[in-house]
C-alpha cells in the first residue's frame, strides 16, 4: 500500500496531501502522522549490514530521525557510532555495540541477522535512500499543509 501511495504522489501531489494514508505508525510520537516505511527502513539497514561501504553513500543524506521504527533507529545510530570510531559495520559489530551502548544484553541479534540475510540487492540502495528522503519530505509537507 505504501508503495502505491508513493508512486501516486508523483502525479497527484495535492490530492495526496489531503487523502488518508493507508498504513500509519504512531510508535514514535503520539499524535504525529507518519507513513509506514518499515520495509524500506529494514532494506536500507540490511544493505548496509551486508556492505558497510554503502553507509558512506547515505550518512550525509539520512539521519537516525528518518527511521521511525525504534529498532531501525537504534541500529542506524549504532552504525554512525561505529563509523565515527573507524570500525567496520557488520552484523557482529553492530550487535556487540548495541549490547554495550544501549545496555541491552537481550537485544534480538536474530533480527540483525535477519535484516542482513533478507536485504535486497545493494545495487539499488541509493533508490531506497532517495525513497526514504522523499517519504519524510512528504510527511513534513503533510504536517504543514492545511486541507480544507
Amino acid at each position: 500500500m505504501a508503495d502505491d501511495i508513493l508512486s501516486y504522489k508523483k502525479f497527484h501531489r495535492i490530492d495526496l496531501l489531503c487523502a488518508p494514508i493507508g498504513n500509519l505508525d504512531w510508535s514514535k510520537e503520539e499524535g504525529s502522522l507518519m507513513i509506514d516505511s518499515q520495509e524500506l527502513e529494514k532494506a536500507i539497514i540490511g544493505c548496509i549490514l551486508m556492505d558497510h561501504n554503502l553507509f558512506i553513500l547515505c550518512k550525509d543524506s539520512i539521519s537516525p530521525d528518518d527511521f521511525h521504527f525504534d529498532t531501525c533507529e537504534k541500529i542506524y545510530k549504532t552504525m554512525i557510532d561505529l563509523e565515527a570510531r573507524g570500525r567496520t559495520i557488520d552484523p557482529i559489530m553492530v550487535i556487540n555495540e548495541l549490547r554495550s551502548t544501549y545496555e541491552e544484553s537481550n537485544f534480538p541479534s536474530a533480527f540483525v541477522y535477519q535484516l542482513a540475510n533478507e536485504s535486497p540487492s545493494g545495487h539499488i540502495f541509493e533508490e531506497y535512500v532517495d525513497e526514504l528522503i522523499e517519504t519524510r519530505a512528504l510527511e513534513r509537507e503533510r504536517k504543514g499543509y492545511q486541507c480544507e
